[in-house]
Order: C-alpha cells, then structure tokens, then sequence
C-alpha cells in the first residue's frame, strides 16, 4: 500500500485521476450519476465510503447534505494511510466539509468497524475493485441495513484511463528494467560516466513512448533532464533527487499496474453480480457510463433484500 500511501499524502487531488483544481469529481457527468443517491439521503441515514481516497465521493456527499440541512452520518474508509489535510490545504473552504465526516484510515472494507444493519448507504466509487470481492461483498451485506442500497463505480477495461495505465506500466517497465535509464543516471551523476549510453536510453524511451505513450516518457525524461542541469548541487545531492524521481515512477507504476489488473470485463461484472446476490444484495441497475463515447466506468447499484445465501 505504499505507493498509494505516498498518492494521497503528497496530492491534493480528490481522485487519481483527476486534476486537484477540479470539482470533487474528475468529470461532471460522473457528478450527475451521483443525484439519484443524494437525493435519496435522509437525515438520521448514514454512509459509508469505502475506498475514499482524498475524499472525491464523500466530499461531493458532504455538500450536498449541508445545502440541505441533512444531519446523515458520514464515514470515509481506506485501507491507505489517507490524510484529508492535503486537500484541506490546497482548499481551505473544504474544511467544514471535511469536520463533518468521520475517517477510518489503513482500514480494511472487509473487516469494518460499523455495527451489523447500521448503515443505509455505502458507496464506492474507483475503489470497490480494488477490494477482495468476495470478503467484501460478505461486510457490506452485514453492515447495511435491510433495504439498504450498495452502489459502486468501478473501472471498465476498455476505458481510456485503462488503457493509457496499460500504457504506462510498458514505458515505466521500460525505463527500469529493460532500459535501465535511472541506473545509468545513477552512474552519470556519482561518475561521470556513461553519458553516451544515458542520452541513447533517454531517446529510446521517447520512441518507444510514440505517440500513445508521450506523456509518460516524456515526462520521466524531463524530470532527469532537470536534475542534470542543475550543476549548483553537490553530485551527492543530485544523485539523491535521481533516487527520489526513480522512487516516485515506481510508485507510478505500481498504481498503474494494480489499476490495470483492477479494471472489470462483462464477465468480471457478470460473476460480481452473481457473488453480490448470494450475499443478500440484489442488483437494481447496472449501466454501461461513457465519456465522449468511450467506455468509461461500469455503474452498478444493488439493494439488499433478504439474508446472505451461504454456500
């Protein structure tokens, strides 16, 4: 969990995808799947966030209830290390927002600390995926009351966030493994040496990068081309920084490559659907969500009815 630890402390975005002076969520559309639950809030009801991140969901709750002088409960959960101090800091205006919910860090949604039938929501949204399904499906169930609605937004697998992740876990394998760039980075700055062959390996990554891969190669490039231009360090100093950039793309990678292995198929979708059943919660709608006519997200909303069918 380090590398999404090291995310949501040093990023005052909401999301990880979107950028940190946006609204609570990256899109507006994705705001506007939202309404149906906000305005099924009542007051003495209470939601439970689970995989919140920096807040995008249970902040955009938070406000709704206050415009509408709801008193509903509101509770953030993250297995991550989360902080909601660095939003706080870049938004100042949010803190009253923030006073209002209650968070539960390094906290797992398969074990929750909510009592059996407590809850009349719990919400996800870019975070149920990256759960153990089943043990949490089984959590939810015990923690919703009966009637309670579960509803999720989780990755597609054919999504442009999907794919450029795909994308990036390539370059970033790239510039680690099979083109060593930051170790002959390493090499030039406590040497000296190995110029030649660091200025190849930058160039490389950029072509390798093409076109889909831009940003990404170019932006491990960049950084180290920074650093070298900064002749004023020390080479202890300066090889340092290289360690601290290298530290950050393996983070980078890391979170791309669990978005990636995260992201559901219809199959995926299908097999969930069958599991939420068998633990009491039955799906209500189920919704393909798409951004400028692309695959974006898979939007599912489930009620629970009944007890959990054990097998």
């Amino acid at each position: 969990m380090e590398h999404w630890d090291a995310y949501w402390q040093n990023n005052s975005s909401t999301d990880s995808f979107g950028d940190s002076s946006s609204e609570f969520t990256s899109n507006p559309d994705v705001k506007s799947l939202w309404l149906p639950l906000l305005k099924s809030l009542e007051g003495n009801g209470s939601v439970i966030d689970i995989g919140c991140g920096n807040g995008s969901l249970i902040l955009l709750i938070a406000e709704y209830c206050k415009q509408h002088n709801l008193s509903t409960a509101l509770n953030a959960v993250d297995l991550a290390n989360i902080d909601f101090n660095a939003v706080i800091n870049h938004r100042p205006d949010l803190r009253s927002l923030v006073e209002n919910i209650s968070v539960y860090k390094n906290t797992s949604a398969s074990d929750l600390p909510f009592e059996a039938s407590s809850a009349t929501h719990i919400v996800s949204q870019f975070g149920f995926e990256y759960m153990s399904i089943d043990s949490t499906l089984a959590e939810v169930s015990r923690v919703l009351k009966e009637s309670g609605i579960f509803e999720v937004l989780v990755h597609h697998a054919d999504s442009p966030v999907t794919k450029d992740s795909k994308r990036g876990v390539q370059i970033l394998q790239q510039s680690f493994i099979t083109g060593g760039l930051f170790d002959l980075a390493s090499e030039y700055l406590s040497q000296g040496s190995n110029k030649d062959k660091l200025k190849a390996s930058m160039n490389h990554l950029i072509e390798f990068g093409g076109e889909s891969g831009q940003h990404w190669s170019i932006d491990v490039t960049r950084r180290l081309a920074r650093l070298f231009q900064q002749q004023n360090l020390s080479s202890d100093k300066r090889l340092h920084l290289c360690n601290n950039i290298k530290k950050d793309f393996q983070f980078s990678f890391e979170r791309s490559k669990s978005q990636v292995n995260a992201a559901l198929t219809e199959k995926d979708i299908e097999s969930l659907t069958i599991k939420a059943k068998k633990n009491g919660l039955h799906i209500e709608s189920f919704n393909v969500f798409y951004i400028n006519k692309n695959p974006f997200a898979w939007h599912l909303t489930f009620r629970k009815i009944g007890v959990p069918q054990y097998y």
